[in-house]
């Protein structure tokens, strides 16, 4: 008889991502809730948005639990702009956030403020009360905070990160370095988390030495004025950004996760495809480390069955090693119906299905949801 039932969901929420995977008793009964991101840039017109009502129906077989695991991958706005909907009258028992540079969080925050103006407020809010924490020192709707470092074990003959230089944030709540897993005993479980991060890019310090020549960008106190950027200063901090950037993929991160059962449990009906990969927006080729980092924390990445295509399907974002599998391997992109950056790229999608793996384009149709049921014995 099955001792615990697991059902995961890829909601179709559109340009954007919402996973969910919820465990179960014998007696059907909840233990235990994961999420990785909330958020999208779809709308229909005329019509509920298909985030909210992903989220409405997550929340409705919630009851009065909280979430007990919550992962965010970045805070780019199409991967969290769902969070406060999502987050009320809801609370979090544990967030997982990657842990990021002062000079990454400050350009993170300016690009959604440039890109989305008034929109971007609330997803500002998150990032500040993550990463600055509340003022009344108080657990605050995200419960506690770890922060995933990277930092990792098991890489030999080479520093790739340097996170003694700089500030890095946030200061408060656990360091998990990046391999270190999460194991949740009870549900015979555990999450293995990677922050892609690069402390040797140069983009972000950049960004924030230019910027700071602006005038009203920043108030006395040396934080960023959020009112006088929408209102006055969007056009010149586009420039600066475009021209630090250069036309380049702006992920300069990405904290993955793998979904996996403890070793030694037998999973049925498939046990290589009960686990899962959640990749946001992977840059695998963002500098020289970063695959080779991959690669150490994901030892094993050839019997993962479940795999998300990064960043919608983007082909900057695409590496053919991704296709290295030993057996069962299903791919799944999150891509709205259209969108302006006309992902899923075809030849990804091509790559794919020319290694006759499985491949689902999750859009925000209802019937491209995409939800599979396992059984721990």
């Amino acid at each position: 008889m099955p001792q615990v039932f697991i059902r995961r969901t890829i909601h179709p929420v559109g340009q954007g991502a919402f996973y969910t995977e919820k465990f179960y008793n014998a007696k059907e009964e909840q233990l235990y809730t994961f999420v990785y991101d909330c958020g999208t840039e779809t709308a229909i017109k005329n019509m509920e948005e298909p985030l909210s009502v992903q989220i409405s129906d997550f929340k409705r077989n919630l009851e009065n639990q909280a979430i007990d695991l919550l992962f965010i991958s970045h805070f780019h706005e199409d991967h969290i702009n769902g969070l406060d909907e999502l987050l009320k009258n809801t609370h979090v028992h544990r967030t997982v956030i990657p842990m990021l540079s002062r000079e990454v969080i400050i350009l993170n925050r300016v690009r959604n403020l440039v890109r989305y103006g008034d929109e971007a407020r609330e997803t500002d809010s998150i990032i500040r009360e993550l990463y600055y924490g509340q003022d009344d020192g108080e657990k605050g709707r995200f419960g506690d905070i770890i922060a995933v470092s990277p930092e990792q074990a098991g890489l030999e003959g080479e520093d790739s990160t340097n996170i003694n230089s700089g500030e890095w944030l946030p200061k408060k709540g656990k360091v998990l370095r990046s391999g270190d897993s999460l194991a949740e005993p009870s549900i015979f479980w555990k999450y293995l988390p990677f922050n892609s991060i690069s402390a040797s890019d140069q983009r972000a310090k950049d960004f924030v030495q230019q910027i700071a020549l602006i005038p009203g960008v920043f108030n006395s106190k040396g934080e960023l004025d959020v009112d006088e950027i929408v209102r006055n200063k969007r056009d010149d901090l586009k420039k600066v950004y475009e021209n630090v950037m250069k036309g380049g993929n702006d992920n300069l991160y990405t904290l993955l996760v793998e979904s996996t059962p403890e070793e030694g449990i037998k999973v049925e009906p498939c046990p290589q495809c009960a686990r899962c990969l959640y990749t946001g927006d992977f840059e695998p080729d963002a500098d020289k480390n970063v695959w080779k980092r991959f690669t150490v924390v994901y030892q094993n990445y050839s019997e993962i069955g479940i795999v998300q295509v990064p960043h919608h399907g983007s082909k900057h974002n695409w590496k053919q090693a991704l296709l290295n599998a030993a057996g069962c391997r299903h791919y799944f992109i999150s891509a709205g119906k259209t969108n302006r950056y006309h992902h899923p790229s075809y030849w990804v999608v091509r790559d794919i299905q020319q290694a006759s793996y499985g491949v689902s384009v999750v859009c925000e149709e209802l019937g491209s949801k995409m939800q599979s049921d396992y059984w721990i014995l």
